[in-house]
């Protein structure tokens, strides 16, 4: 089963809030209690960025934030993004890629396109990528499009 990697922060948080504010009424969802029980048992979480978001609301977003640059299909001033998910970055055929994406050793996941998308500099200091998307629900709906 996979977990996302922001339930075990929204568990740790609910049970050291709850447990504080109300001793007695500590109440965990199933979900708080399986990623406690994950991070008890040394599972591995893969943090996934897209489980709350909407790929018909990223598909919209996409069109009209991102394919300035970028196409589902063909290079553009940005590479391709089909298949984007789970492709190594820097990898696309044709693109030439700045230092940083192509030396990256990044695989694209939910977690590493989050941080992406959050602002590339952070995660590929030489990139000639220098848009970012600031709304957290906007990623999230963005990488459940690019997921698909």
């Amino acid at each position: 089963m996979r977990h996302t990697g922001a339930l075990i922060v929204l568990a740790a948080t609910a049970v050291a809030g709850l447990a504080s504010a109300h001793p007695g009424n500590a109440k965990l969802s199933a979900e708080q209690v399986m990623a406690i029980s994950a991070m008890s048992q040394g599972v591995e979480i893969e943090a996934d960025a897209s489980a709350s978001g909407d790929p018909v609301r990223g598909k919209v977003l996409f069109a009209k934030r991102c394919t300035g640059c970028h196409a589902m299909e063909g290079n553009r001033e940005g590479p391709e993004l089909a298949g984007v998910y789970g492709r190594k970055a820097g990898s696309v055929p044709g693109f030439e890629y700045s230092a940083g994406p192509k030396n990256s050793g990044i695989t694209w996941n939910a977690a590493t396109l989050e941080r992406w998308l959050s602002g590339p500099d952070a995660v590929a200091p030489d990139t000639k990528m220098d848009f970012y998307v600031p709304n957290a629900q906007e990623r999230s709906d963005l990488i459940a499009f690019l997921r698909q």
